[in-house]
């Protein structure tokens, strides 16, 4: 799964090639904005064309050992769904001169008159706007000896089931993390050479939850269910995750930093102490939207400070600053610009003034 090279107009190829080697997950990232590419929310069709005629080792056909891998994924998705059609034809095209925009599994002897390297498996393109990924064809080299078996790699016989895990790992943003600065060493299906491993990691999984969430809206979709933020380390400080995939909007909700968003979460902090206070969304993957209130309810809250950009289009994470008062309840709010979603990470950090006030984490003996 090496990269190719070849890069054309806004997209490109993501490839597979043969040993075995090391992984953790990283991302195919818009370098303009440094935020991963990645589908829109919804179905995204495959249009599989590999055929029916072969009876596998495990009793699939081609068609449905891919399906088999796109199902697989479905499964731990929340955002996204693969919807599976088998068809016959040649794949076509996807840049901007071709329009496809069609979403192809096939075998051929080129990736569209492109050679295939030495090693090279099968291919994934990619075509993208802005963060937004809008086609890809997975193409198959049709030089090698496909099956789809289980186990352990078979010398000369490529188990199409982990190679098409794996692409699809490609299509939904997912790249090589062993050849990642650093490499990154865990275990995982998106290793750049295929092994003996024929199922997702944990890497893999939280990779591609990072970007389209797990199954099931989150437990702070709600106002009235913000999740509360505990003590703050001994830096003052918090990291909280959190997914907004799959999240609402309620009826009386503000539009954060004064877009519509339509994707918030929410959490709940009292503040320990006064003091200025940095929030930020720093290390999400998508454009955040953020905004901190007062109040009790969510038809009348106080807007204490919100944000959209650092800096706009260009740092699509969300900051901002306030003066927090001792005992005041706060509450966060993180949307998407334009409705977008994905894995999102909180910054809370707190300076007091004149010292935290103390708080009793184990009751004394008596």
């Amino acid at each position: 799964m090496k990269n190719n090279p070849l890069r054309i107009l806004a997209g490109g190829l993501t490839a597979l090639v043969l040993a075995t080697a090391a992984s953790g997950y990283t991302y195919i990232l818009n370098k303009n904005t440094g935020l991963p590419v990645r589908w829109t929310d919804g179905t995204a069709t495959l249009r599989i064309m590999l055929g029916s005629a072969q009876t596998n080792i495990d009793g699939t056909t081609f068609n449905t050992s891919a399906k088999g891998a796109a199902d697989t994924w479905n499964a731990l998705l929340g955002a996204i769904a693969f919807q599976s059609t088998f068809t016959t034809g040649t794949p076509t095209d996807g840049r901007p001169s071709g329009g496809s925009r069609t979403n192809d599994l096939a075998f051929a002897s080129t990736i569209y008159g492109t050679e295939f390297g030495e090693k090279t498996l099968a291919v994934t393109t990619s075509w993208f706007s802005g963060n937004t990924r809008v086609e890809g064809d997975i193409i198959f080299n049709s030089a090698r000896t496909w099956d789809s078996y289980p186990g352990a790699t078979r010398a000369n016989l490529y188990d199409l089931h982990r190679v098409t895990l794996h692409e699809l790992g490609h299509f939904l943003g997912l790249d090589h993390p062993d050849e990642a600065e650093p490499p990154q060493g865990v275990s995982a299906v998106m290793n750049s050479r295929i092994s003996s491993l024929d199922t997702l990691t944990m890497d893999d999984i939280t990779g591609a939850q990072n970007l389209y969430g797990p199954p099931g809206p989150p437990e702070n979709d709600a106002f009235a269910k913000a999740t509360v933020i505990g003590p703050l380390d001994a830096n003052n400080k918090a990291v909280l995750p959190g997914f907004n995939t799959l999240a609402t909007k309620e009826t009386s909700e503000p539009n954060h930093a004064g877009n519509s968003g339509g994707h918030s979460v929410w959490w709940k902090w009292t503040a320990p102490a006064s003091g200025p206070v940095t929030l930020d969304c720093r290390g999400s993957y998508y454009d955040t939207t953020l905004g901190v209130y007062t109040g009790t309810a969510l038809g009348s809250l106080t807007v204490v400070a919100a944000n959209d950009d650092i800096n706009p289009g260009v740092v699509q994470a969300s900051s901002v600053t306030f003066t927090a008062s001792t005992g005041t309840v706060y509450y966060f709010a993180v949307d998407g610009f334009d409705a977008d979603t994905g894995g999102i990470t909180l910054n809370l950090s707190l300076s007091p003034v004149g010292g935290t006030k103390p708080t009793i984490t184990t009751q004394p003996f008596t």
